[in-house]
C-alpha cells in the first residue's frame, strides 16, 4: 500500500500474507511527487518543487503516467520503442517554414 509519507509491503502466496514479511517504507507518495518534480527541472528546466502548485502539477502528473511494471524490461523496451517511432516521425516531417513578413 502506498501512502503519502510511507510504503507498506505486504507479499501473498496463494492469497495468503505470508507472517511477518510485511515491511515498511519511508518512501510514500509525496517523495515520488517530489522526485518526478526534480527530474522535470533536471530535464526540462521548469521549476515544479519550488512551489505548492507546482508539487500539485507533479503529483497529478504522477498518478496520470505512473504505474507499477510487473516486467520492468518489457515495459521500458514498449517505450524506448515507442520513442523510436516518434523520432522517426519527427524526422521525416519537413523543417516549418519562416513566415516572411
Amino acid at each position: 500500500a502506498l501512502g503519502a509519507g510511507s510504503s507498506w509491503y505486504v507479499p501473498v502466496m496463494e492469497g495468503f500474507v505470508l507472517p511477518r514479511t510485511t515491511r515498511r517504507s519511508d518512501v510514500g507518495g509525496r517523495a515520488l511527487s517530489a522526485y518526478m518534480a526534480r527530474l522535470v527541472q533536471t530535464a526540462h528546466g521548469v521549476a515544479l518543487a519550488a512551489t505548492s502548485r507546482g508539487l500539485e502539477t507533479a503529483r497529478a502528473c504522477k498518478e496520470a503516467v505512473c504505474c507499477v511494471a510487473p516486467d520492468f524490461a518489457a515495459v521500458a523496451e514498449h517505450f524506448a520503442a515507442d520513442a523510436r517511432r516518434s523520432w522517426r516521425r519527427r524526422r521525416s516531417q519537413p523543417p516549418p517554414r519562416a513566415s516572411g513578413a
